[in-house]
């Protein structure tokens, strides 16, 4: 809040770096606990972040990197280091959990939280349709991309279309937030239909295989953050394009130090 930046943003950022430092600590630092310090401090810094998506991503990177150092190793180094990843990852959880802002945004989205506006069925039923969240929105999108599938509405449309769809359907909290899809995907399909979705996904494709092939768990890392990301969030603007453009060609251009 302090920078106006959205923390799912900061995340992807953050995330990179831990999914760097798990993969070339040692080369970047003689002393370990510098190493364990940083990953320390960026992976509670996503828990504080308290972007959900955040969470799972973190997640995903942690049981990547666990079992490729698993993997690796000898079996009676295997039982030791997986039971330090085991506590690491639970120690993580547990801290989490006793944070009361994240233990409230999970509780929120699987509906613990009853007196959540978003999980309250009356009020849903009896307010304005925007009480349905990121759904109906998704709802609005599909709509319009349903009458041009093949090409979309053209670069910069998007926001000009959805707004008379807001209007059109009485959304109208949506369009006076300016709210855009909120999905990297259906973001594409509005602008350039199923075309230039297929072009994304041969891009993210390309990272995934060259990630797999090189077996760079940093390229691999990105892919995750990337994909998953764009299902919640729109990736092409200011805060998004800038990360994916400029990561995506520096990550591929980079050799491994084993090629």
């Amino acid at each position: 809040e302090i920078f106006k930046q959205h923390p799912t943003y900061v995340s992807m950022y953050v995330l990179l770096s831990i999914s760097y430092i798990l993969d070339n600590g040692k080369n970047l630092f003689k002393k370990k606990w510098v190493v364990i310090s940083l990953l320390i401090i960026q992976a509670l810094s996503i828990v504080f972040f308290g972007s959900r998506i955040g969470y799972i991503i973190l997640l995903l990177i942690l049981l990547i990197y666990s079992y490729k150092n698993l993997k690796l190793n000898p079996k009676k180094v295997k039982i030791k280091q997986g039971l330090i990843y085991l506590t690491s990852i639970i120690s993580l959880l547990i801290i989490s959990w006793n944070i009361p802002i994240v233990k409230e945004r999970i509780q929120f989205t699987f509906g613990y939280q009853k007196d959540y506006k978003f999980n309250n069925k009356e009020l849903i039923k009896n307010k304005t349709p925007e009480e349905q969240g990121r759904l109906l929105l998704w709802e609005d999108a599909l709509e319009l991309i349903k009458e041009r599938p093949l090409l979309g509405y053209g670069t910069g449309s998007p926001d000009k279309i959805l707004y008379q769809k807001y209007k059109e359907k009485g959304h109208l909290l949506f369009l006076e937030k300016k709210y855009n899809a909120h999905n990297t995907y259906l973001e594409l399909l509005l602008i350039g239909g199923a075309t230039l979705l297929f072009v994304y996904l041969l891009a993210l494709g390309a990272l995934l295989y060259r990630g797999i092939k090189r077996k760079d768990t940093v390229l691999l890392s990105f892919f995750l953050i990337i994909s998953i990301t764009g299902l919640t969030e729109t990736l092409f603007l200011a805060q998004g394009i800038v990360f994916f453009s400029f990561f995506f060609f520096f990550l591929l251009s980079t050799k491994k130090h084993n090629e």
